[in-house]
């Protein structure tokens, strides 16, 4: 059997430093219900800002069309974006940085945010494949060096991701699959029951 004390080296596995663009995926016995098992997008890690970014594999059971009025005719899918300011609503993209006006490069193919007018005049109208966007409520932020500690205390695996892996791969099994392309290691790990301690 496998338990916390066994994956003391878990940050040691990284194959990305912490920076915008990369992907943190939790280990294995986190308890943290917000980020049990979640695969989050960084689109900003600074000394001077700290860290922000976005969990890609937690769906809500709500659509974006019964949050808000202005995407009302848009049954989006709605994802939990991470515990910070539940009332905001931002979104990625693989458009292009200047399709919604104006967003922030993340990563190859990845962009973040842009003029929520456009957003709302592309999408109902139905120019743009839905598929090609992830909207999320709230974010995940860490302050300055939080992130850090929380790596060098092995919450964290940094890695990276392609924009086909954040759109394409099904949430529900996105952290074992992400998790498993790294080591066979890993992807004996990911096989494990949530608490391995019940087997």
């Amino acid at each position: 059997m496998i338990l916390e004390g066994d994956w003391a080296s878990f940050k040691a596995d990284s194959t990305r430093q912490l920076a915008g663009g990369s992907v943190l995926l939790a280990n294995p016995f986190m308890e943290d219900p917000n980020f049990r098992r979640s695969v989050v997008l960084l689109v900003e890690h600074s000394d001077e800002h700290g860290s922000m970014g976005f969990i890609i594999n937690k769906p809500l059971e709500v659509r974006l069309s019964e949050i808000t009025l202005e995407f009302s005719a848009l049954p989006a899918p709605l994802f939990f974006g991470g515990p910070v300011q539940l009332d905001t609503l931002h979104f990625i993209h693989r458009l292009g940085a200047t399709y919604f006006g104006e967003s922030l490069v993340v990563k190859d193919d990845v962009y973040w945010g842009g003029d929520i007018q456009t957003l709302q005049e592309r999408t109902v109208s139905g120019e743009v494949d839905i598929t090609c966007i992830r909207f999320f409520v709230g974010y995940s932020g860490w302050s300055k060096t939080q992130l850090d500690w929380e790596f060098e205390n092995n919450s964290w695996i940094v890695t990276d991701v392609t924009a086909e892996q954040i759109f394409d791969y099904p949430p529900a099994t996105m952290w074992q699959e992400i998790l498993k392309s790294i080591s066979d290691r890993h992807a004996f790990i990911a096989n494990l029951p949530e608490n391995p301690r019940s087997n």
